[in-house]
């Protein structure tokens, strides 16, 4: 017996499980966009090769959201502007920075972010724009700025290492050697001279501390001297007072005799000097003596 099979019931079975299908999709869909995102905006300066829309946005390595749209900056277009959907409530900070990271080895790329200051403020956009992101260069785009610095660096190295080098530069040195080796010999030659002036530096040295080890003792007997020349200053101010009052008492008596002594002294001079002159006059003085003087008129 054939089964009579309804080609209508069946097309409308067929149809009824397609739109339920549909619905499920679109409403699983629904469900995942019932997540509130905000939209940030991140200028990149280098080449966004490898990331993709709907790459991962990761903060400190948990995804926070996606990347929605990339393309390149109508202002300039050495620059790439990425517009990135991250769930509400992350805290994306002004000091927050986005960087471009390698996913694993399939050289796939997402956005990483970072914030340097926990304290800084909430980024708010600016005339009616999207919140901006700063953008930090990538570890192969440092990698590849530090590489290229070092083979600056290592050329300009290798410039001055031919300077060195150069024919002007090795006759200098070999004159500096050769003045280095006549020095050397000089100095070998002088070698008993330096030991010599060694030996005195030692000797003096020694004496200079024996000295200074004499020194307390020398002090002492300098601070004795001192006391013993004040002491003789002190009998020889008394010394000299007691002679200036016998010199007084000497003027005070003696003078008055010594003043008659040279007034007879005086006196008998000038009788021995009219003798004399009698004598040489007339010898017969000394017999006779001097005559008296004759009596003047009406005496």
């Amino acid at each position: 017996m054939e089964v009579k099979v309804n080609h209508t019931i069946v097309g409308l079975f067929a149809v009824s499980m397609l739109i339920a299908l549909i619905i499920v999709v679109t409403w699983l869909s629904s469900g995942i966009s019932t997540e509130h995102f905000k939209q940030y905006q991140v200028l990149m300066n280098e080449s966004v090769a490898g990331l993709n829309i709907e790459a991962p946005v990761k903060y400190n390595g948990v995804q926070v959201g996606s990347v929605a749209k990339i393309g390149l900056d109508p202002n300039n277009p050495q620059r790439v502007l990425l517009l990135l959907d991250i769930f509400a409530g992350t805290p994306i900070l002004t000091s927050t920075e986005a960087t471009l990271k390698l996913q694993g080895i399939t050289g796939l790329v997402y956005v990483g972010l970072a914030t340097r200051d926990p304290a800084a403020p909430i980024l708010l956009g600016r005339n009616g724009q999207l919140p901006l992101i700063n953008a930090r260069p990538s570890l192969s785009v440092r990698v590849d700025t530090a590489v290229t610095q070092l083979t600056n660096d290592v050329t300009k190295i290798g410039e001055r290492v031919s300077e060195l080098f150069s024919h002007e530069n090795g006759i200098a040195v070999r004159s500096s050697l050769q003045d280095i080796q006549a020095f050397s010999s000089s100095l070998a030659q002088s070698r008993k001279s330096l030991e010599s002036v060694i030996k005195q530096a030692d000797d003096t040295l020694r004496q200079t501390a024996e000295a200074s080890q004499r020194l307390p003792q020398l002090t002492h007997q300098l601070e004795e001297l001192s006391q013993r020349l004040n002491h003789s200053s002190t009998e020889l101010e008394k010394t000299m007072r007691s002679s200036r009052v016998l010199v007084d008492q000497v003027s005070t008596q003696l003078m008055p005799e010594f003043t008659q002594a040279m007034s007879d002294m005086h006196s008998l001079t000038h009788n021995l000097i009219e003798i004399s002159e009698d004598v040489e006059r007339d010898p017969n003085v000394l017999l006779r003596g001097r005559r008296k003087n004759g009596l003047g008129p009406g005496e």
